[in-house]
């Protein structure tokens, strides 16, 4: 039997996340529009983003399902 090897990362606390929930595809976006999160936090499964939300919020998951924390004080800059 394959059993496929699930890697969990979680990233942050972020100041701010901006993300593309819910925008639509085209045309001029308004602010309003935009979701905001502060003191964000993004939880990675298999080096795809499977959750964004407050740091705080989503911590306690992190820790249950043993993900690899990283602050952003231990890199200097990160893509996503």
């Amino acid at each position: 039997m394959n059993m496929q090897t699930i890697k969990h990362t979680f990233i942050g606390p972020i100041r701010q996340a901006v993300t593309m929930s819910n925008l639509p595809l085209k045309g001029a976006l308004k602010d309003e529009q935009l979701e905001v999160i502060s003191e964000a936090g993004i939880l990675i499964k298999n080096d795809r983003i499977h959750q964004i939300g407050n740091y705080w919020d989503l911590y306690p998951e992190a820790q249950s399902i043993g993900a690899e924390m990283v602050s952003l004080t231990q890199i200097a800059a990160i893509r996503l």
